[in-house]
């Protein structure tokens, strides 16, 4: 195995123990490694690697979600603290006739 090949490989194992496919799909990868041509490990390759970036992605997009809600919440938090203030202050005024 040429050292270009060899290095594939090992891209190839490192990028399948990082995903998220089912494990059966990354042994039956890893078991027929050594029969695929250097096209078809490019082609898992290019895949895997696709995989890695759109995940990260997707992280991302939850993240910004996460954030968006949480600044959502926190607002909603003070408008309602301020509305119970206004109906606590109202309804002492009345409690206390002034």
């Amino acid at each position: 195995m040429n050292e270009d090949l060899q290095y594939k490989v090992q891209r190839c194992a490192k990028l399948l123990a990082e995903s998220p496919l089912a494990d059966e799909i990354k042994q039956a990868v890893i078991s027929h490694i050594n029969e695929m041509t250097e096209t078809q490990l490019d082609l898992i390759l290019s895949s895997l690697e696709r995989e890695a970036v759109e995940l990260a992605h997707l992280q991302q997009v939850l993240v910004d979600i996460d954030a968006k809600h949480a600044l959502l919440w926190e607002s909603l938090e003070e408008r309602q603290k301020a509305k119970a203030d206004v109906l606590l202050d109202a309804a002492f005024k009345e409690a206390t006739g002034q």
